[in-house]
């Protein structure tokens, strides 16, 4: 992916890159990000572009990154649902 190979390139060693994505899971699942339009009250679809959580963390280590942290978040008061974000640290050594 591009933003990996950038993100290579302009990080100086020791740099870090903190990926924060809505989760692969619940896009699989018909999620999408949105928001309101506060001047007319309307939801806004943000565009898709799916990917795995494999996708993100071998197109990190492909453009020479490494992976210090992976998390999954999930919502305070759905505990069941799958999780809502998914982030990455990787880190330029």
């Amino acid at each position: 992916m591009h933003v990996f190979a950038e993100t290579a390139r302009v990080l100086r060693i020791g740099g870090g890159m903190f990926m924060c994505e809505l989760h692969p899971v619940r896009q699989m699942l018909g999620g999408r990000a949105h928001f309101v339009d506060a001047s007319r009250g309307d939801v806004v679809e943000v565009p898709v572009f799916r990917h795995t959580v494999t996708e993100f963390v071998n197109g990190g280590i492909a453009a020479g990154l490494t992976v210090e942290r992976l998390d999954d978040w999930f919502d305070e008061d759905r505990p069941d649902a799958p999780p809502r974000l998914l982030s990455v640290v990787f880190r330029k050594r």
